[in-house]
């Protein structure tokens, strides 16, 4: 499973910017990936919000768990600041996170993974419905979405590069070239996606990415809102 990045805003604070513009419209994540032709494979989400509670983390997460996924079972693995519930599934993994603050025994965090490999599901309605988890407890929680898609061959840097600057060239979005080492990644925003975040004074919602696996031997590509919240 993906490792889960929690500290979203660090990520772009890494980036090395260069605005450009692109026009037309986003009508959804998936309407945005099929223009770069690959075949959605995963539909992602992650959500997490902050409390405060006297209850300890393993009856907080027992309840959640029971509250929201009592037809699954999880496994949990418990540390002394964090208990972790893991529903292991080759279709909709999802990973469960309640943590406690370093600062104060009773400051919280919660956080959910929900990986759904049906590409049907519509990757609104997920983001919905766990957002409205997390809203029980923070009504201030914070989610994103994402969405992987998988092309059967080689793409170099600057295939991949072309390829997600044709994708976005499609959207209305305003938009910042970003290169890494193994990959290819672009932020920007859009007034037709709700959720952004605030990174050195520029508002994001929107990010692609792009990498070649050797070990699955195919590209992947990523559209996250208001980033992608795995890495990759």
């Amino acid at each position: 499973m993906k490792k889960i990045i929690i500290s979203l805003i660090l990520i772009f604070s890494l980036f090395n910017v260069i605005s450009t513009r692109a026009y037309s419209r986003v009508d959804s994540l998936e309407n945005l990936i099929s223009h770069s032709s690959s075949k959605i494979i995963k539909k992602e989400v992650f959500s997490y919000g902050h409390f405060y509670s006297n209850v300890s983390n393993k009856d907080i997460l027992t309840a959640f768990i029971q509250d929201n996924f009592k037809d699954k079972t999880f496994s949990l693995l418990e540390s002394d600041s964090s208990i972790v519930g893991e529903y292991k599934s080759s279709i909709n993994p999802i990973t469960i996170t309640v943590s406690t603050s370093k600062n104060s025994k009773t400051s919280k965090y919660i956080s959910v993974f929900y990986s759904h490999n049906m590409t049907h599901e519509n990757i609104i309605n997920l983001r919905e419905n766990i957002r409205k988890m997390i809203l029980t407890f923070d009504k201030n929680a914070k989610v994103s979405s994402q969405i992987v898609g998988k092309i059967n061959k080689n793409l170099s840097k600057d295939e991949i590069k072309s390829l997600i600057s044709s994708m976005l060239s499609n959207s209305s979005v305003s938009f910042n070239k970003d290169y890494e080492d193994s990959s290819v990644s672009f932020s920007g925003f859009t007034n037709d996606l709700h959720e952004s975040i605030s990174v050195n004074g520029k508002n994001i919602n929107l990010q692609a990415s792009g990498k070649y696996s050797k070990t699955d031997k195919c590209t992947y590509i990523w559209v996250g809102s208001p980033i992608i919240s795995t890495e990759y």
